[in-house]
Parts: C-alpha cells; structure tokens; sequence
C-alpha cells in the first residue's frame, strides 16, 4: 500500500505540466463549507487562471488534524459543470487515542470530481484523499479519508 502511495505521487509530479495545460478556468473562485469522513470544515480557493487550487480541511475526530493540498482541476468530456481533481499535500494536528496522545504529521494526496451548480452557490466535491503517516508511533498507509464536501462557492 505504501508502495501504491508513493507511486500516485510521483505521477502527479511528472505530470503536472500535461494536467495542467488541460486545465481551465474555474466556473467559482472560493468555496467554504464542510467535508464528510471525517467531519471537517473545508476551505477552497483558485490561484492563478489554469484550475489550480489549495485547498485547506480542518478534522475534527480524535484530536484535530489540518490537511493542506494543492489541486491541479482540469474538464471532463461531459456536460455542465463537473471536473476532475488530482492534488498533493500534508498535514498535521494531534491525536488522542486512548491513553495515547501526540503530533502527527504526514503527506497526503486526493483525487477526486468537482461540481458548481450553474444557478445556486453551491458547490459540491466528492474524493479519496489517503495519507502516509510520517510523524507518529506508527508510520502507516491511512486509505479512509476524503468523501463529500458540501460548499457556498463565491
């Protein structure tokens, strides 16, 4: 798993520069709202004009964690408003678990789809996001993050 991990990493990095000549101009340019799996308050904006975004989610379970990712969002060959994401990042906070509590910090990265209805300022998202944790008594593969984000877009 960590091996898979690394490898969708270092693909998004090699490819940026194609992903990013297929990118477009976003139809929004900030959204606020919240994330499910984990609950989570979710903040993303557009830099620059080539659908590149950072988006920033704030977990609130066992602790809290900050994830900060940077998104590369590019069309896909179908009608309205949907597009696809693929990003990279880290994040770090503190977990309690048990007895047990401490830093965490890792790498995390997503893929996902993006949509802006045309007529409401609502925004939704829904992705996978795994991370590696780096930072912490166990170094591990963690697959069960991302989900649906639900965000007033701006």
């Amino acid at each position: 798993m960590k091996l898979v991990f690394v490898l969708v990493f270092a693909t998004g990095f090699f490819w940026q520069d194609a992903i990013a000549q297929k990118a477009e101009r976003p139809t929004y340019q900030t959204a606020i709202g919240v994330k499910a799996f984990p609950f989570g308050v979710d903040f993303k904006t557009f830099v620059g004009r080539r659908g590149r975004a950072i988006e920033l989610i704030g977990y609130f379970s066992d602790g809290f964690r900050l994830t900060g990712l940077y998104e590369f969002h590019g069309k896909l060959n179908a009608p309205g408003n949907i597009k696809w994401y693929l990003g990279f990042g880290a994040h770090g906070g503190y977990y309690e678990k048990g007895e047990e509590d401490g830093m965490m910090a890792g790498f995390d990265g997503v893929i996902g789809l993006d949509y802006k209805f045309s007529k409401l300022p609502l925004n939704l998202a829904l992705d996978w996001q795994p991370s590696l944790e780096t930072v912490t008594p166990d170094f591990e593969f963690q697959a069960g993050r991302g989900g649906l984000a639900i965000r007033l877009a701006f």
